[in-house]
């Protein structure tokens, strides 16, 4: 592809197109007959100044982004923490063509991972929690009980790399949670550390209903149905 570019100024241009290469007298017979704006002709100078002197810096720049994401996507695997992944998106220069098309921004891409992989661990978990639960009758004191018969290690965070959170309430109740996005632990209850409440907050595994809970949410639907106005 780099030698394409280099070679053929309007590669660039029909690869951002995904139209024939043009050249310099087509574009410009096309921008004398209306058929192109003028900006055609100043891509094809943009192209033509990358392949003369910016080539070589962009394609350093590419495979040294692409280093770095491949060292912060191992780090975060092998640490299982997001905390610990050493990547930072990098500004890309308008002036390095290919890069600024090639390379994608892997913030989400890492922030989805870290959600994906730690749903999972508060699923695992909660299932050993049950089987636990049906074996003793009661649930665990702390997680390390599960250790052992139900799981061989304690599933992790992955948004900081520690073990996943776990507090016995009752005998037969508990909460199941997750730092989030933030990072801050906020000890299971549905804080939020700021301005966004559906991310930056504990992620918390879901608990049953009380029978208050019922009952409460029962009154709020009747009295939503009561006041909503009659066709």
């Amino acid at each position: 592809m780099w030698k394409l570019a280099i070679q053929n100024p309007g590669f660039l241009i029909s690869w951002r197109s995904s139209g024939p290469y043009p050249s310099l007298i087509s574009i410009t017979s096309d921008l004398i007959a209306g058929k192109r704006g003028g900006s055609d002709l100043e891509e094809w100078a943009k192209t033509k100044i990358w392949s003369a002197a910016y080539n070589y810096d962009d394609a350093v720049f590419f495979m040294d982004a692409c280093q770095s994401n491949i060292v912060a996507l191992q780090t975060f695997v092998d640490q299982r923490s997001l905390n610990a992944s050493p990547w930072s998106g990098r500004a890309i220069p308008n002036r390095y063509l290919v890069s600024c098309g090639l390379l994608i921004d892997l913030g989400n891409f890492f922030k989805i991972l870290a959600r994906s992989e730690t749903l999972n661990s508060l699923c695992v978990t909660a299932i050993a929690i049950k089987r636990f639960e049906l074996k003793h009758g009661r649930v665990p004191s702390t997680v390390e009980e599960l250790k052992g018969d139900f799981v061989l290690e304690i599933p992790t965070d992955w948004y900081d790399g520690k073990p996943i959170r776990y507090e016995q309430e009752t005998k037969s109740t508990y909460r199941l949670w997750s730092v989030g996005k933030d990072g801050i632990d906020g000890g299971g209850f549905s804080v939020s550390t700021n301005a966004n409440p559906l991310w930056d907050q504990d992620m918390i595994w879901p608990k049953p209903a009380t029978p208050e809970d019922v009952a409460r949410m029962r009154a709020e639907l009747e009295t939503k149905m009561t006041a909503a106005p009659k066709p």
